[in-house]
């Protein structure tokens, strides 16, 4: 079994702008840095979210930077997976932030391995505007996730909602669709 509870899989494409304030949010937690890794995928990028990136690999042993030229969103989410070692996988974006707290929440959450899925809060924050939207946390087993309508019609499909256990994932062969729009539905 796998020591690593949880990884963080974070896609990267020319997020310069976003892409430290992500891995500060998480790093700045105080979490044991031995219980959760950091994978990024950067998908050909042309800015500098890599050289912004680079520090974070060369302090903490836990955060990875893989490279592939540009295939898309999926493509880089499922490479992610593929090398993630997690017993639980979150596919968090690299414009978005983990909330003070929520890391920890979510690494004890996966003590339970009886879940496969953890809906968790989103608040979403606009440059012109602040539109807050939270829903409640809820666990899924995997007969409920076998019916998916909760995951199908809830407000929010988005894929940093999630914290799946990897082996549903890998164990059925659930993958990102190339080239599709919206791929967090699918």
């Amino acid at each position: 079994m796998s020591l690593i509870a949880l990884s963080i899989i974070i896609p990267v494409y020319n997020v310069e702008k976003y892409v430290d304030d992500c891995l500060k949010s998480i790093y700045s937690q105080g979490v044991d840095e031995h219980l959760f890794e950091v994978v990024l995928v950067d998908d050909g990028s042309t800015d500098e979210s890599a050289s912004i990136i680079k520090p974070y690999t060369e302090i903490h042993t836990n955060c990875t930077l893989l490279t592939q030229s540009n295939h898309g969103l999926s493509v880089a989410r499922n490479q992610g997976l593929e090398y993630s070692k997690g017993r639980y996988v979150w596919f968090v974006d690299s414009d978005d932030w983990i909330a003070e707290g929520a890391l920890q929440y979510a690494i004890d959450f996966t003590s339970d391995d009886s879940c496969s899925v953890m809906s968790t809060h989103l608040s979403w924050r606009f440059a012109d505007s602040t539109q807050d939207r939270i829903d409640g946390i809820r666990l899924f087993d995997g007969k409920e996730i076998d019916s998916a309508s909760y995951l199908l019609y809830s407000t929010s499909s988005a894929t940093p909602r999630f914290i799946i256990k990897r082996k549903l994932l890998v164990d059925n062969k659930l993958q990102f669709l190339p080239g599709v729009l919206h791929e967090d539905s699918e």
